[in-house]
């Protein structure tokens, strides 16, 4: 359903439309075939009898088109849809609920990646960076905030209320840069452990035959679990294959590189 000033908006355009094309030959209400002329994405008028045509699902005998989607035969508007291919990924993704597990070879190697995860996202060590620098985060905001109230302050006129709104919106402005550290709860740490350390053992599995992957073993194993946890902030492609998933979360949950 059209707003007020939508339909307003719609009849003036038409009354133009009107204004150039006139004078119509036939009524409105005769019978004929309308010889339609687009004159926006989803307007048309009728050259004879002046009448307009709205895109609409009531107003419109869509046709549908090979790949789903509709479209009016009157003003060749496509209606909005998204199509969705069934099977879009299934040749181009890794699917994280097959476990590497499964594989009874690759046990020892899946434990030690979940052991490394585990300690690079809930160590106590990686707890206590985030939480410093949440506190010092804070203390940047409130540096920012109180020197732009100063600001404001100073450029108020006598009797002008300070202007709360327009503060904060140039506070989020400001600091838009700061990292704001995310303090997951245990549920949620212990999901997202169990999620990373299953994608990057299932990358660890599917390398085991390079020879790289003959050197990746105790400390080196660590080392390269960390740096794998920290690329998945981004994710890891080729030619369209996700070997890493993208978790975006990671930005936000990982301590800073040190």
């Amino acid at each position: 359903m059209r707003s007020r000033p939508a339909a307003a908006a719609c009849l003036q355009t038409h009354r133009l439309w009107k204004r150039l094309r006139k004078p119509h030959v036939l009524p409105t209400w005769a019978k004929h075939e309308h010889e339609w002329e687009t004159y926006d994405s989803t307007y048309a008028g009728c050259l004879l009898c002046g009448a307009q045509h709205v895109c609409g699902e009531q107003n419109c005998a869509f046709v549908e088109c090979d790949d789903g989607s509709r479209v009016c035969p009157v003003t060749a508007y496509c209606l909005p849809c998204v199509c969705v291919a069934a099977d879009e990924f299934t040749t181009h993704q890794t699917h994280p609920e097959c476990t590497a597990k499964a594989d009874g070879g690759h046990t020892a190697l899946c434990e030690s990646v979940e052991a490394h995860v585990r300690l690079a996202i809930t160590g106590d060590s990686a707890q206590r960076a985030l939480i410093y620098e949440a506190a010092q985060v804070a203390d940047q905001r409130e540096h920012i905030f109180l020197r732009m109230c100063r600001t404001h302050k100073l450029r108020l006129r006598v009797g002008d209320a300070p202007q709360i709104a327009d503060l904060f919106a140039a506070l989020v402005y400001e600091t838009r840069h700061l990292r704001s550290p995310l303090l997951l709860e245990r549920p949620a740490l212990e999901a997202l452990c169990a999620r990373c350390s299953n994608a990057i053992s299932q990358f660890l599995v599917l390398i085991q035959c390079t020879k790289c992957a003959a050197s990746i073993n105790g400390s080196k194993l660590q080392q390269v679990t960390v740096g794998l946890l920290y690329m998945m902030r981004h994710g890891i492609r080729c030619n369209d294959t996700v070997l890493l998933p993208q978790i975006t979360v990671l930005r936000n949950v990982l301590p800073l590189e040190r």
